[in-house]
């Protein structure tokens, strides 16, 4: 057992050594990790009873007086692992700071079976604990790192299966010792790396405005006023806390709710904003920020703080815009059950009166600090009930109380201490039990969730706050292709049209208009398939791709989206080249900076993909043999080689292409993509090559986000920058767009939105007019 510092292991208080024996060591199991919080929190442990001698508390008595030391490794339940060790500092504990009496506390929230057992404990021991894990409930050293240590002194069994307080021997049990020691190390250390990373994250937050301490009270709202308007549009900011229960204090903290309606751009574009933004620690006021579409999310679900924020009283209110005042006109819609869950739910929580009732249990006499902590979270307790009974009465919500109220002067009574532990909870339940009553009668008024009008009323409001911050669009750019047929209204303009044989690529911005018809819509899902029919009867399939979906794609390497930037890169694998039918000013901008999009994780991803493509292949030639066998008369003949297809070798040749442009590669090969066909043996050897020169591509720090900011602004500012379009002569000329016709009105797109894709149909007539354009 590896030496541990003099200050791990205490020494006996007033007790002579001389003459005891060497360490000890039992192993403790326990039913759940809640035993082991108590135990470091008090520095106590008791011991059950058992049926027959000898008793637990009894051997590490003994053990206590006869060694020199007693080390207790600890174990809980269930969980195949350990916990931790800790050594005894003296045979008897203090019962005073014990676990106290259990009758002083009557049976609440599942607490019965805790509270009961603790009569069946034997008097409490001292420890003191040397090692354990930061978060005993999720981390452990498993059983299977000890499984090889076997107890000598329980019949050589392994030490996973001991019993409650079997003694172990010396040697497996140091190295159990060991073990722990080592383990606890790692995620120690884990533990403050990710605190550090935290910490670091909190730094990059935005940070609003710092405030001096002796700045007035209404100079720090309006400066935080103006600094939020910097951010978006401010429609609403108040207190929250005590402060917007009129239950503060002089040495009450500040806090405040704010929302915000960030700028269209912004919510359209490929990298949105974040929905919440809170202040770092040390900031002044304390305040968290929601963008109004999140804010909408929350108050539909019933969250209780949205709620409060329209029936805070002007007091709370520091600010607010006509917008949201039609919001709080119809503020009683969102009463329901939802919120009377919530409420409930913080109270009787796991954070609520369960854990006010353990923690009176471990409180140590003369604690002041705990004392008053308790009482504030007492208070906060019967708050939120007084604010239940509010809501079953159907009297709405009054966050305001009056100076002269019952219910005041109770909170206030509550938080200064001025009630016993058991007083509280008694009238905690017969609170409970009279809301739960009036919550279960058929005259409540609460309904279960926001009506369909009160639903309808959120969407359109926020539809109308999004569609007035829609920057105008210029007329060039709404114009569409008027020789296809599409109208700008609902498929917006198009930015790129490619035709490979019967194959159609395009990409367009979806109009905002109808991204901004349901805030749960991102322009990322939206993909539209198009079928369509030529004159001829032949059948033509085209894909329209959404501004930010070819962002996205590009980013993953998608080959589609790589084949429309680098149409000139694929060599002559295919008698059939890429047509530019079209190519808007926008993307005729992207184009001039291609090459910095491609990343190595672009390239490997084609590798992938090309891979998968043979793989296909052989899955296929196997299939095809199989059924060729299963024939009497060609059991011994292998079926035909499946060829190749066109696109694997036009993918190889962009592969190497863009390969030779990555100069961090060391390969001097020569190209490996230049034929136009070969059996799947020299296709798999090509992308061998091509594969070992990708691994060689270095990936450099910030190159992702380089590629995302760039397309990031294209996403942004191309659209909206349109000025005129520019069309392209191509080998494709004797083709004309004649006459379109849409599956689905445009009232229906924004429902089609939620399902991530739209079918549409796309009539297209070939003419054989030398001059036609599109």
């Amino acid at each position: 057992m590896e030496q541990r510092d003099e200050q791990d292991v205490p020494p006996r208080e007033s007790d002579n050594t001389a003459g005891r024996g060497p360490r000890r060591y039992f192993v403790i199991k326990c039913s759940g990790a809640g035993s082991l919080h108590r135990s470091m929190a008090t520095g106590q442990w008791a011991t059950p009873w058992r049926k027959t001698p000898p008793q637990p508390h009894h051997l590490l008595q003994q053990a206590y007086a006869e060694a020199e030391e007693v080390v207790l490794l600890f174990s809980v339940a269930g969980t195949k692992s350990w916990k931790g060790y800790a050594v005894m500092t003296s045979a008897t504990g203090d019962a005073a700071s014990g676990d106290g009496d259990p009758s002083a506390f009557p049976a609440f929230s599942g607490l019965a079976d805790e509270v009961q057992a603790l009569d069946r404990l034997a008097p409490p021991i001292g420890v003191r604990w040397v090692r354990h894990f930061p978060d005993v409930v999720q981390q452990g050293l498993p059983f299977a790192r000890t499984a090889a240590l076997l107890n000598q002194l329980d019949g050589g069994q392994t030490v996973n299966l001991s019993r409650n307080c079997q003694e172990v021997s010396t040697t497996e049990a140091e190295e159990l010792c060991a073990l722990l020691d080592e383990a606890v190390a790692v995620e120690e250390r884990k533990a403050a790396e990710a605190l550090r990373q935290r910490e670091e994250e909190k730094a990059k937050q935005t940070h609003f405005f710092v405030v001096s301490e002796d700045t007035a009270h209404s100079t720090r709202w309006a400066g935080f006023v103006e600094e939020v308007s910097k951010v978006g549009t401010l429609l609403y900011a108040g207190h929250i806390g005590s402060r917007s229960y009129n239950l503060h204090t002089a040495q009450s903290d500040v806090d405040m709710l704010a929302i915000a309606a960030y700028p269209t751009e912004q919510i359209l574009s490929f990298v949105p904003p974040k929905h919440t933004i809170k202040n770092a620690e040390g900031f002044e006021p304390d305040f968290t920020l929601h963008e109004v579409a999140y804010f909408c999310h929350l108050l539909l679900h019933g969250d209780a703080r949205m709620v409060e924020a329209l029936f805070q009283d002007e007091h709370a209110v520091v600010c607010q815009s006509e917008e949201f005042a039609v919001l709080r006109k119809n503020r009683d819609l969102f009463l329901t059950k939802q919120v009377l869950d919530k409420y409930l739910g913080e109270a009787t929580g796991s954070k609520g009166i369960p854990r006010l009732l353990k923690m009176h249990q471990t409180l140590k006499p003369g604690d002041q600090e705990g004392a008053l902590w308790l009482c504030k979270k007492w208070y906060i307790v019967h708050r939120l009930l007084v604010q239940a009974r509010q809501l079953v009465s159907g009297q709405g919500l009054t966050l305001w109380l009056d100076d002269a109220s019952e219910d005041r002067q109770f909170l206030l009574n509550v938080r200064q201490g001025l009630f016993e532990p058991h007083d509280l909870l008694a009238r905690a339940q017969l609170a409970l039990d009279e809301i739960r009553r009036s919550a279960a009668a058929s005259d409540c008024p609460l309904p279960a969730e926001v009506s369909p009008a009160g639903k309808a009323l959120v969407q359109d409001w926020l539809l109308k706050l999004r569609l007035s911050r829609v920057p105008p669009v210029p007329s060039e750019a709404a114009a569409g292709l008027p020789e296809l047929g599409l109208d700008a209204a609902t498929t917006g303009p198009i930015l790129l049209l490619t035709r490979r044989d019967n194959t159609y690529f395009g990409v367009h911005a979806t109009p905002p208009r109808l991204l901004l018809a349901d805030h749960a819509v991102r322009s990322s899902a939206t993909v539209k398939t198009l079928s369509a029919e030529a004159a001829g009867g032949d059948k033509v399939d085209c894909q329209l791709y959404d501004v930010s979906k070819f962002a996205e794609m590009l980013q993953a390497g998608s080959p589609t989206c790589l084949e429309a930037l680098f149409p000139d890169r694929s060599g002559p694998a295919s008698s059939s080249s890429l047509s530019y039918l079209y190519e808007s000013p926008q993307w005729l901008e992207l184009k001039r900076v291609r090459d910095q999009l491609v990343t190595p994780h672009a390239l490997r991803r084609l590798v992938g993909y090309l891979d998968g493509q043979l793989r296909q292949l052989r899955k296929k030639k196997g299939k095809n043999w199989q059924r060729q066998k299963q024939k009497p008369q060609s059991a011994d003949v292998a079926g035909p080689e499946e060829p190749v297809p066109a696109e694997f070798w036009r993918l190889l040749a962009l592969l190497d292409s863009l390969l030779l442009d990555a100069r961090e590669t060391s390969c001097d090969a020569p190209p490996v993509a230049a034929a136009a066909s070969g059996s799947p043996a020299d296709a798999q050897a090509a992308l061998s090559v091509l594969a070992a020169k990708c691994e060689l591509v270095e990936d450099r720090p910030g190159t992702d986000d380089a590629v995302n900011l760039t397309l990031h602004h294209w996403v942004v500012n191309g659209p909206a920058a349109a000025e005129k379009r520019a069309c392209r002569n191509s080998s494709a000329s004797s083709i004309r767009f004649t006459s379109v016709r849409l599956a689905s009105s445009p009232s229906t797109l924004s429902s089609a939105h939620s399902s991530q894709q739209q079918s549409w149909k796309l009539m297209v007539v070939l003419s054989p007019a030398a001059d036609a354009r599109v």
